[in-house]
């Protein structure tokens, strides 16, 4: 059989995209959009894991989620409950902010699935879009030897948007309090896997595994272009009432 893989949705529970610290950069959606947008990439990404062929489980990676009783009452902490059933949250309290809050996801999804025996983790987020088969290739990859797969630029940087990698060695050594001696993620990411088994050096864009936008209104219409059609919608609030 082959080696089982645990998916990690990162996703900012504080509802920020971009550094925080600039006005130019940040963006803060409604807690409703950003939880439906969180409910489609599950589904899009429980999908993804069928279609692996291996033992798979997806999960969510939050920072800045502190308990769904801190959530006011009301449509909010309703999309809430409907996200956890469908989806394990991992989750830390505080947003560490633009890079560290991304390395903070990833430390989470990397020690669960150590504890939980996985021996390959793909990272993965919100806003991902995966073309057809580029998940089952990383595997792929790594099912042949490498540790890392995904795309490594010539600058010296490792994509930390949508990667996979051996759970043991990277787990070993990723430690969120480091990525602030970097220039950022990617090439905090970069000095970590740049020794070992490693995807080839590649100037190609990163389209070429996957989409990713800020805007939520393209990421549908993008979902409805793949070729199993459109995620469904999470329920409304009117569907609730219909109960």
């Amino acid at each position: 059989m082959k080696p089982s893989v645990l998916i990690g949705i990162s996703w900012c529970g504080t509802h920020n995209k971009g550094d925080e610290r600039s006005s130019l950069t940040a963006i803060r959606y409604s807690p409703e959009e950003h939880l439906r947008w969180l409910a489609e990439s599950v589904d899009l990404h429980a999908s993804v894991a069928n279609s692996l062929g291996r033992p798979s489980r997806v999960v969510v990676t939050a920072s800045g989620y502190p308990s769904i009783l801190q959530v006011p009452a009301g449509p909010e902490r309703l999309l809430y409950w409907e996200v956890m059933e469908r989806v394990t949250f991992l989750a830390h309290p505080e947003n560490l902010g633009h890079q560290r809050g991304a390395a903070l996801c990833i430390r989470l999804g990397l020690e669960a699935a150590g504890y939980w025996g996985y021996r390959y983790y793909l990272h993965t987020a919100e806003d991902v879009i995966p073309r057809p088969g580029a998940a089952a290739a990383l595997l792929e990859d790594l099912d042949g030897g490498l540790d890392y797969a995904s795309q490594v630029r010539p600058e010296g940087s490792a994509n930390c948007t949508f990667f996979a990698a051996r759970v043991a060695p990277l787990a070993a050594r990723f430690d969120i309090h480091e990525v602030r001696h970097y220039q950022g993620l990617e090439q905090y990411l970069w000095s970590l896997v740049r020794d070992g088994r490693h995807s080839p050096v590649t100037d190609e864009h990163h389209s070429a595994l996957y989409q990713t936008t800020h805007d939520h209104a393209e990421y549908r219409r993008w979902l409805s272009d793949l070729p199993s059609g459109p995620v469904p919608m999470i329920r409304t609030m009117s569907d609730y009432d219909r109960r």
